[in-house]
Order: C-alpha cells, then structure tokens, then sequence
C-alpha cells in the first residue's frame, strides 16, 4: 500500500493534492495546464466586483495604490471612464476587488495546485470595451512565466474568472493545451499592436489555440507556461473578468528573462525608489499574503 502511495504521488508534477480536486481534474490539468471550474464565483461577488470598477472608472471612488490603464485607440476618440479604460491593476488595494482574490472557492484550488502557503503577486480587473480597434482590443499570445521572476514555475497558478459572458466574439480567452510542458518561448512586441505592455510569442501558426468559452462566474486555472492569449473584442459588449496570479510564498525570485521586460521592471524599481536592481523588493512589495506562512517572497504585513 505504502509503494502504491508513493508511485500515486510521483505521477503527478504540476499539483499537491487532491483536497480541493478531484483524480480528474487533476488529471485534466496535469495533462494540458489548465482546468475550468463552471460556476465557481458566487454572482453577488462579481457584480459588486462590477459596480466597483464601473465607479472607480466614474472616479466616484479613489483606492490609493489602484492604477488604471486606457485603451490605446479609445483614448484617442476621448471616450471617458467606462469605455475608455481596459484594466486596473493592484486590486488587492481595493476593499471590494481584493475579496475576488481571498474568495476561499479560489484559494483552495489553488492550495491544492502550489500548496498551502499562498501569496497574491499580480491582481487585475480586465475590461474591453467594444468599437475598439483588433490590434488595440487583443491581447497576442504569451506565457506568464515570461514577465514573472518567480520560481520553479509550478509554484505560480493563475484564476481567471468571467464577470460577464465571454465568448470569440467579445474576446474570450484562448489557449493551447499542452503547452506548459514547453520551456520558454521567445517573446517580442508583435506586429501592428500599439500598446507597448503586450508582448507575444512568435511563430503563432505553429500552435492551435483552443477557445475558452465561459459563462459568468466561470472560472479557470492555468499554469504560468500556457501559451494563451485573447482576442479582440468585435461585438457591441463589454468584455469583464476579475485575475489573480498566486505563488507559492516561499518560492525563489530570479531575474526576469526578457530584456524589454527587464528594462521596464528595473524602471518601475528605480521610480518606486528601490534602485536600478531593485527588482526583488520591486515584487515583494507586490506579493500579499492569502493563506498560511509568510514566506521568502513575503515583507512588512501585505497580509490579505
């Protein structure tokens, strides 16, 4: 029995435990890096989520450390709030957004995916409005591990979760199974994308992208080297979901990889005042404690 256990356990390289998962979804998400969990978030959640994003776009409320980008084409027409604005970042600033991220359905298939001491290091509300242009409106495929500097990659795990339905029409998420097996794959700014924060993969016809169709409160998990992507939004709806990147607490951080990508990292540090090689600190400022121990990525009380 004892032998039984222990081979049991050796098959399995990407997940824990089986807590929160069943055999098969564990399967499923060993076998193609990622796992869809239908109807995971509690609808209350996400139309608070909404509505607080909807006024902190109206600028009815203020969140200190909260940033919001605009989208590149949009900006341009001098659309306001709500149709203008593609994503804030840092919700875990927020005291309606930041429940998204503690919201225990999601925090224990994580625990069972990197274990039981978990840190938020990248949380984010997407929105795309529509009558945007394709090159503005998408998102090129990429793999996360990419802009990230923690390791090994199996302790980072990401949830992504429709806020609204989503689809190939309004910008659904797309990915290709399998391919978190691969290493990293060379990333550079793609062709005809004005904005200079999406970087992709090259070569994108050697993969077959599969679509992520998703209901409201539809939630996925996938592994940091899963080639995935969005695409524009061509439809007259918005486009909402609610993401968060969860590591491992006591992960190791390296430096980046890519050059562009370390070039704006070391930027941000230097203007945050952590200095040209700052990059670590720059990241741990940004990790917050979810569940369990503090650890190596962990300082001062970032405690959700």
């Amino acid at each position: 029995m004892e032998l039984q256990k222990r081979c049991c356990s050796r098959r399995y390289e990407y997940t824990k435990d089986s807590v929160y998962l069943t055999n098969e979804q564990r399967d499923f998400y060993e076998e193609n890096g990622y796992l869809i969990i239908r109807d995971l978030v509690d609808p209350e959640l996400l139309d608070a989520c909404k509505q607080r994003f909807i006024d902190i776009c109206n600028k009815k409320v203020q969140t200190k450390g909260v940033s919001a980008m605009k989208d590149v084409y949009l900006k341009k027409l001098g659309l306001k709030g709500e149709a203008v604005i593609s994503r804030i970042q840092n919700i875990y600033f927020d005291d309606v957004l930041s429940k998204y991220i503690t919201y225990q359905p999601i925090v224990d298939i994580v625990q069972s995916i990197i274990g039981p001491n978990i840190s938020c290091c990248h949380s984010i509300f997407m929105n795309k409005p529509p009558n945007s242009e394709k090159d503005s409106s998408r998102h090129p495929m990429h793999q996360d591990l990419y802009f990230f500097p923690f390791r090994p990659a199996n302790s980072v795990v990401a949830s992504w979760t429709a806020v609204e339905y989503v689809n190939e029409e309004n910008g659904c998420l797309f990915v290709v199974p399998k391919s978190h097996k691969m290493k990293l794959q060379p990333h550079d700014y793609p062709p005809n994308v004005e904005s200079k924060s999406f970087y992709g993969v090259q070569d994108v016809e050697n993969y077959s992208p599969v679509n992520v169709i998703m209901e409201k409160g539809d939630t996925v998990f996938f592994h940091p080297c899963l080639l995935h992507g969005s695409g524009p939004n061509a439809s007259k709806r918005y486009r909402k979901s609610l993401a968060c990147h969860y590591v491992d607490s006591n992960c190791d951080l390296v430096d980046v990889i890519g050059e562009n990508v370390r070039k704006e990292q070391k930027e941000l540090s230097e203007k945050w005042g952590y200095g040209k090689n700052g990059f670590k600190m720059f990241w741990k400022k940004k990790c917050w404690l979810v569940r369990g121990s503090p650890g190596s990525v962990n300082i001062l009380d970032n405690k959700l």
